[in-house]
């Protein structure tokens, strides 16, 4: 798996929220091994059979964090998807059905960003799970949803293709991989239950 060497840069008022997530990953137990490089042809075909799922972070939406009159039940208050991510959610779908996904299992989180992005995916029914909402601010809370989202994974067989759209903190807080918008890391869950991060798809 190859990663790329990127600098950051976070408002005061984001970085303490950062340096949290970077502890939690930190007192989490590491349950998933990376395999040795695998390349795209090769995590395609992956897909291709039982036991292997994709962890997604939502399409392109500007900004950072959520505005201060954020309220979840009002998209209008959210960071939402750019014309751009809307369109780069269409082009994902595409991708995904030009290697012979044409339907798939949908959960997302209950933030309007990740929810457009699998209606724009056109790949099935949507489905909310309160486990892939983004994470709390607070070590104290981040534990108890990601034992959840946990205990959800060991529950299914994943016999059928599944998306799982949520955010990049939490994306990296299970898997150890940093997203940028849109991208997709596959995992594979055999039949000891134990998960394995594959590699990462990123389309343009």
């Amino acid at each position: 798996m190859t990663f790329q060497n990127k600098t950051y840069r976070f408002a005061p008022n984001s970085l303490s929220s950062y340096l949290q997530r970077i502890l939690l990953l930190m007192i989490l137990p590491v349950t998933l091994q990376a395999d040795p490089a695998l390349t795209e042809a090769q995590l395609w075909q992956q897909l291709q059979q039982p036991g292997h799922f994709l962890m997604m972070r939502s399409a392109r939406a500007p900004g950072f964090g959520d505005p201060a009159n954020f309220d979840l039940a009002d998209c209008t208050t959210q960071r939402n998807l750019s014309d751009d991510g809307e369109k780069h959610a269409s082009r994902i779908g595409d991708a995904l059905r030009q290697h012979g996904i044409n339907s798939a299992q949908l959960f997302v989180s209950q933030w309007c960003r990740t929810q457009n992005t699998a209606r724009l995916l056109k790949l099935g029914a949507i489905n909310t799970l309160a486990a892939l909402d983004k994470l709390p601010h607070g070590l104290d809370v981040h534990r108890p949803q990601q034992e959840a989202l946990d205990r959800w994974i060991n529950s299914q067989a994943f016999s059928t293709p599944t998306l799982l759209i949520t955010h990049q903190a939490n994306i990296t807080a299970k898997t150890g991989v940093h997203t940028r918008s849109g991208d997709l890391v596959v995992l594979e869950k055999n039949a000891s239950g134990n998960v394995t991060v594959l590699g990462k798809l990123h389309i343009d």
